[in-house]
């Protein structure tokens, strides 16, 4: 029987074979060191924040501006009354809602926004029953849609489109040759001079409302959707989002208020402890 002659296995051999595959351990970590530090800071805002509101230490940290007490969030109790140690937070009001978390307390403003009945930043109320010229386009959204820090409700992004849509319809039946005609004519040159001119929109009474909720992910979106927004029969639906989903454990589908009996009652106890200890 031929025997072959031994060879020596290579360090190769061995570091495949035996000890395994040699590990990535620069970018793993690396990619941990992106996802962790952001998780990080926000994890210390929130803490931060609880502090103040557990201890009581809102004086000490200083007083918040007007402008920044406005877009703060304000938690409410089951009973719509607002949780005392921790109303310096803000003013606008918020409660729980078990189909999309938590939603705007209808029927609030301050000097810088408003929100209307339906809990939407509007200063009118918006009927069920939509009128028949009516073109309703509906912004969902977080802060940023919702307009954070903007001095009032002109200056979102939902005035400001409504104000652009509701100027084009007017360009179009001022100029009506500056715009695509419906119908083409039938020569080739005609046809290419025409394509080259801005398509017209639809005409009508158009009307955008801000129904963006600071902290909302697209959870909060979906349910918001199907079960606010649908029955009011938009015609379009623009969502702007922005890092609120990447911030969100994975093991919640939304955005929600935290428990603020339980934090009531954990504030208690440790008013309680540091009683008893002085």
């Amino acid at each position: 029987m031929l025997k072959l002659p031994n060879r020596r296995k290579s360090y190769s051999y061995y570091g495949n074979s035996y000890y395994g595959k040699p590990k990535r351990q620069p970018k793993k970590l690396l990619l941990w060191l992106i996802i962790s530090v952001p998780v990080a800071i926000a994890s210390l805002e929130l803490l931060a924040r609880a502090y103040v509101g557990i201890m009581g230490k809102s004086e000490e940290m200083g007083s918040l501006s007007p402008l920044t007490k406005a877009y703060n969030l304000k938690f409410l109790t089951k009973s719509d009354k607002p949780v005392e140690g921790i109303d310096h937070l803000g003013s606008l009001a918020v409660k729980r809602s078990d189909a999309v978390g938590y939603q705007l307390v209808g029927n609030q403003k301050n000097q810088f926004l408003q929100i209307n009945q339906q809990g939407f930043r509007d200063k009118d109320a918006l009927p069920i029953a939509k009128p028949k010229n009516e073109i309703r386009i509906f912004i969902l959204g977080g802060s940023t849609a919702f307009g954070q820090w903007n001095q009032n409700n002109e200056q979102t992004i939902a005035a400001q489109l409504e104000t652009l849509l509701q100027q084009r319809v007017a360009q179009q039946k001022r100029n009506p040759d500056k715009y695509r005609p419906d119908v083409f004519p039938f020569f080739v040159p005609s046809r290419e001079k025409l394509v080259g001119l801005a398509p017209k929109i639809r005409e009508g009474q158009y009307r955008v409302i801000n129904a963006a909720v600071p902290g909302y992910t697209s959870g909060n979106q979906l349910a918001q959707l199907a079960l606010q927004i649908l029955p009011y029969q938009p015609d379009a639906i623009v969502v702007l989002d922005g890092y609120a989903d990447l911030m969100l454990p994975s093991s919640k589908t939304q955005q929600e208020i935290p428990h603020i009996d339980e934090f009531w009652e954990m504030r208690r106890r440790i008013c309680e402890h540091l009683s008893v200890n002085r």
